[in-house]
């Protein structure tokens, strides 16, 4: 594809879809993002190309560059970051996009919100994170919280109408954290939409996606494409495994363990309108050394039951016919200190092989909310237990007792 027929295209898309910028505003103008973009560095690499980390406009940002063979993904991405009513905390803030030219190769852009953490995938595996239950359940609460709002269909005034629209790739490596507890849902490419009961696109291969997090039905082709209900069920399975890898780096504390957020150590978190100079928050974790052995090994869903790279057949083989899941600690089940036995069952339900056995994306944020909400619950309440205890302590130092 030519520069110039490039530029054609990226107009007339861009005219169709009425410069909308998830809530119907106008966008930056288009032509000059290219020449305002300073690339710094790579910061990630994938099927549809290459991110890059980059300065614009006084603020860093991520440039999803894509290969001319997945234009239709660069498309559709840039469709469903304009569609009205999209924007939300926990969605990938959109920026611009944008065709350009670089050693006489046609580059389609997409330029959205950096944030220094990256993925969900690495932070939980970074050396200087301690996962708590309390962050693992904001970071499973917020993931859910980007997919519901992907998944529900909004009514705005007049005609404006968000549609319903289905990831249909929700995987770590596609899950941003904005900030420790906060996280973002990215990567649009395979999405797909239902607007005035209209599936678009309309040609859809019902087997796509990441093969290791795919959905019985869509490994086995048994997804309704008619049906758009199925294709939110296909993604509350995925999510299930993403809570599985939160929950596999969660550091358990005996039953005597102290308070979290004792100690403070800083990491970078930055985003659009972040300026530079500005100050970073702080990850707060618990004074004990960090268990790098359990770092360095990499959890994956349905390690060691298939290969690195998975064939269609393997999977199918373990998922839809042996019906195997991911192993579930038995610690997780045992647990009676926090959440971590319903939050459990919650996982088990949403990877269920049949699909109308799952929980809804809504129910599951307010599940995770429950829970979040309890475990505060139970701080506040151990606080003041404590407080009453102490306040029974007689000048020789003993307590009280009823008899």
């Amino acid at each position: 594809m030519s520069l110039g027929l490039g530029k054609k295209i990226l107009a007339i898309f861009l005219q169709d879809t009425e410069f909308r910028s998830g809530s119907g505003k106008t966008a930056l103008n288009q032509r000059t993002v290219a020449n305002d973009l300073k690339i710094i560095t790579v910061i990630g690499q994938g099927r549809f190309g290459q991110v890059r980390k980059a300065f614009y406009r006084c603020s860093y940002v991520a440039v999803k560059t894509f290969y001319t063979t997945e234009e239709n993904s660069w498309r559709n991405e840039l469709d469903i970051y304009q569609t009205h009513m999209l924007n939300h905390e926990n969605i990938l803030q959109y920026v611009a996009a944008d065709i350009s030219s670089e050693d006489s190769i046609t580059q389609m852009l997409l330029i959205t919100d950096y944030h220094s953490l990256g993925s969900l995938f690495d932070y939980l595996r970074r050396d200087d994170v301690r996962l708590g239950i309390e962050e693992a359940l904001r970071l499973c609460h917020s993931s859910i919280c980007g997919i519901e709002h992907l998944h529900a269909p909004i009514q705005g005034t007049g005609s404006r109408r968000k549609p319903e629209i289905a990831h249909r790739d929700i995987k770590s490596k596609n899950i941003i954290v904005k900030r420790p507890g906060v996280c973002c849902i990215a990567d649009f490419g395979l999405a797909v939409r239902l607007e005035n009961n209209r599936l678009i696109p309309e040609k859809v291969n019902a087997q796509v996606g990441t093969k290791r997090y795919m959905a019985p039905e869509v490994l086995c082709r048994m997804l309704n494409v008619n049906d758009f209900t199925q294709f939110k069920l296909a993604d509350m399975y995925s999510f299930a495994l993403v809570l599985w890898e939160i929950m596999m780096m969660i550091e358990l504390k005996p039953a005597s363990g102290g308070q979290e957020g004792v100690d403070g150590n800083v990491s970078e978190s930055s985003g659009l309108g972040d300026s530079l100079g500005s100050e970073q928050p702080r990850i707060h974790r618990e004074n004990a050394s960090i268990n790098k052995e359990k770092k360095a090994s990499v959890y994956m869903p349905y390690e060691g039951m298939v290969s690195n790279d998975p064939s269609f057949e393997e999977m199918r083989r373990v998922i839809c016919e042996e019906e195997k899941r991911p192993p579930i600690d038995s610690a997780w089940i045992t647990d009676n200190q926090s959440c971590l036995n319903e939050l459990t069952n919650l996982m088990s339900d949403c990877w269920h092989a049949n699909p109308d056995a799952r929980h809804t994306a809504l129910r599951v944020k307010k599940q995770l909310l429950k829970m979040i909400e309890g475990l505060q619950e139970v701080k506040v309440n151990g606080k003041g237990k404590e407080t009453t205890s102490r306040s029974q302590e007689t000048d020789s130092g003993f307590k009280e007792t009823n008899t």
